[in-house]
């Protein structure tokens, strides 16, 4: 599901630049056209914050429908063995 997140994300990126006539596509299309940097991080930012924030709603919201769903949980001594390190001592 966050796969098609980050896709939608990018479609909806492109299609700003690409076919619009106001909002945040016209203004990064300037600010490109223009070398205006500092709006095109601006603008990044701004697309990076809905970004982000949709990411944790969809968290949120995924959490909270399938509550139901056991979680399985990895091992520390797993992880670490994995990772190339030696396992923990046991006591």
């Amino acid at each position: 599901m966050l796969t098609a997140l980050g896709l939608a994300w990018t479609l909806d990126v492109a299609a700003e630049i690409l076919g619009t006539q106001h909002g945040l596509g016209v203004m990064m299309d300037y600010s490109l056209r223009f070398s205006y940097t500092g709006r095109v991080i601006v603008v990044a930012l701004i697309f990076l914050f809905y970004a982000a924030v949709t990411y944790y709603l969809v968290q949120y919201l995924t959490a909270v429908m399938i509550r139901w769903q056991p979680r399985h949980e990895v091992e520390v001594s797993r992880l670490t063995t994995i990772g190339g390190a030696a396992p923990p001592p046991t006591t």
